[in-house]
């Protein structure tokens, strides 16, 4: 199962308000009214209780009937025999464990000394497909563990690294019908450390890019490929833009550029860092390529591009 990773970096108070939104537009993706064959469930990760009961709090305000207990949402097909399994639970509600210095009206709603209890009870509410419980806020509890092949969403707001990072991202990569990917929004940026866990523990370190990645990548794109132009300018590239160019003159172009590349013997004069290095023209053409490559395959499919510096690329 892949991921796609959205990154979102603001302060505490616009990610209260960015989660509003977020939340908001993730009540049409699980519409179980529009859509009741297709169960999605979405977890948001605070990095402190008292986060996430005000975020909570907030939610309350906005809205008053996810706080409404139901066995089901409105709308979901559900058997007589699987009605009488359920129980009355809000759509969202907190998980997480309790301190005695917590904040009364905190420690209340987690169910003070009853707090396992309680737990237990939403486990058990929120891995049911059809109950009525789809958005759970959590702290230190469920992030590790806790398997919910329906959960596709998850909105982290705490600092994730090595082992507990893999853990829980990995809440959102269960195989379910219905689901291509799990979908991680991101408001604190764990995208570095979620590759460095993922080249140690293992998987696939393949991530979707990110906006910025995106427009870096098509920057270094333009600066490298400005450089080949250079290199090249006693050439006719003529045949590489023009689409219904006679491939055997492509082809003749391209080993004409092959041979000079490789018989070379010319030095080139590249500004380091501290000093100007000598350095091979095919040293310096392949790096240059190479690094170009890398850049086109990220912002190659976002469309950034012209035809004309498509071809050349290729």
């Amino acid at each position: 199962m892949d991921y796609l990773i959205e990154v979102m970096k603001w302060n505490y108070q616009e990610r209260i308000h960015q989660n509003l939104v977020y939340i908001s537009h993730l009540t049409v993706s699980i519409s179980f009214w529009l859509d009741p064959d297709r169960i999605q469930k979405a977890m948001i990760v605070c990095s402190k209780r008292e986060i996430a009961y005000d975020l909570l709090m907030v939610f309350k305000d906005k809205y008053p009937e996810w706080f409404v207990e139901r066995k089901t949402p409105e709308g979901m097909r559900v058997t007589p025999e699987e009605m009488k399994e359920l129980r009355e639970v809000p759509f969202i509600s907190m998980v997480a464990s309790v301190g005695k210095n917590d904040p009364k009206e905190m420690y209340d709603y987690l169910g003070g000394t009853k707090n396992d209890k309680r737990s237990e009870e939403l486990d058990g509410a929120f891995k049911a497909e059809k109950s009525n419980l789809c958005i759970v806020i959590v702290v230190d509890m469920w992030i590790t563990g806790f398997d919910v092949p329906c959960l596709t969403y998850m909105y982290n707001d705490k600092p994730l690294q090595k082992h507990q990072l893999i853990q829980t991202i990995s809440r959102v990569n269960r195989r379910y019908a219905g689901k291509d990917f799990g979908l991680i929004i991101d408001y604190i940026g764990i995208r570095d450390n979620m590759r460095q866990a993922l080249k140690v523990y293992g998987g696939n370190t393949s991530v979707a890019p990110t906006v910025d990645d995106i427009e870096q990548a098509t920057s270094i794109f333009h600066e490298h490929l400005a450089v080949l132009r250079d290199l090249f300018k006693n050439y006719d590239l003529a045949p590489f833009m023009n689409p219904e160019a006679n491939p055997f003159e492509r082809y003749r172009l391209l080993a004409k550029a092959a041979e000079y590349v490789f018989l070379s013997t010319q030095e080139l004069n590249i500004e380091g860092k501290r000093k100007t290095n000598k350095v091979s023209f095919k040293t310096y053409f392949l790096k240059t390529v190479k690094r170009m490559r890398n850049a086109y395959d990220i912002c190659q499919p976002s469309g950034n591009l012209t035809e004309e510096e498509s071809a050349l690329a290729q």
